[in-house]
């Protein structure tokens, strides 16, 4: 016995006989194993980066191994936490995909959380649209930005000539509202 989680036994407590003991064991092959946790809303679906081979819940993996991580949500829902060995992995997700490295002994674990959209992601109207790559809300002209983060609070009241430099605002949902007109986007 190497271990007993108990607060009146040890590993090195005198074992009577004819005593019953009870114990919590994990018994393990000592193979590092991908862990997918249970998702609402959504699907989780791994393949080897280099073999396009499925890897599923409680297969095998190897350290060093790099795997395709595809976050999928059901229709009407947003991915909004894709965590990998305890850590978000949102800053480097691109298309709801990441390509990871099995670094851990025991393997790796992917959890998802996926939530309900309110069916508006993004919207084109005339010279109204955020371009997230840039980090730029193009107003079309000079007008008017009012600018609230998803609170309802607003975060910028301006005039604006063309186009609206959104680098520096945090990371989140945004609803702009310019000259009558109002879009949602992510930054």
């Amino acid at each position: 016995i190497k271990k007993v989680d108990h607060p009146d036994h040890s590993a090195m407590d005198k074992i009577d006989k004819g005593r019953v003991y009870d114990f919590d064991m994990t018994i393990s092959d000592g193979m590092p194993r991908l862990t997918i946790e249970e998702t609402e809303h959504g699907t989780i679906t791994v393949v080897d980066d280099d073999t396009n081979e499925p890897v599923a819940n409680g297969d095998r993996v190897n350290l060093g191994q790099f795997l395709r991580i595809t976050f999928t949500p059901d229709q009407g829902y947003e991915l909004t936490k894709a965590i990998i060995d305890d850590e978000d992995m949102m800053w480097i997700m691109e298309d709801n995909v990441v390509v990871m490295e099995v670094t851990e002994d025991y393997g790796m674990t992917i959890a998802a959380e996926f939530d309900l959209t309110d069916g508006v992601a993004s919207i084109e109207t005339e010279n109204l649209y955020y371009d997230a790559a840039a980090s730029v809300l193009h107003v079309g002209g000079n007008k008017s930005l009012n600018l609230y983060d998803v609170t309802g609070r607003k975060v910028v009241a301006t005039q604006v000539e063309g186009s609206y430099d959104a680098s520096q605002l945090k990371g989140g949902i945004y609803i702009a509202e310019v000259g009558g007109k109002v879009i949602k986007f992510r930054k």
